[in-house]
């Protein structure tokens, strides 16, 4: 079902049903989500900007145990290896997201949850 190139509206908006036969670990229903990260997602556009996407993912990552990349991909119309390799690798390297398989980057069940942030001082007590 369609394109699957550039970065156009319309090719990422055609490439959604090619996500269909890699649904994900987890599935994801964006009507369980919060409303305000609904409305973010729905407010994104068909180019946003790095840092507003990445809120966007890091909502989603709070809002749910484990996400993979292919539920972000459909929710949000990308390509998972785009947004494996342009968002979800970096965030992680800065420590807003946390991989299920931290020693195997690429491992086939791989999924992103938010790190949990504490006040300083604050003890972590750490996230199953």
């Amino acid at each position: 079902i369609g394109q699957t190139g550039c970065g156009s509206g319309r090719a990422r908006k055609q490439i959604g049903g090619s996500l269909d036969a890699d649904r994900g670990e987890f599935g994801i229903d964006p009507d369980k989500l919060p409303s305000d990260v609904r409305n973010a997602i729905d407010s994104l556009g068909a180019r946003p900007r790095k840092e507003r996407l990445r809120a966007v993912i890091e909502g989603i990552c709070a809002a749910r145990t484990w996400t993979t990349s292919s539920d972000l991909a459909r929710l949000l119309k990308f390509r998972p290896p785009k947004i494996a390799t342009r968002h979800l690798a970096p965030m992680v390297e800065e420590g807003r997201l946390e991989r299920r398989y931290p020693d195997k980057p690429t491992h086939p069940r791989q999924a992103y949850r938010a790190v949990r942030r504490h006040p300083a001082g604050a003890p972590s007590g750490g996230r199953d």
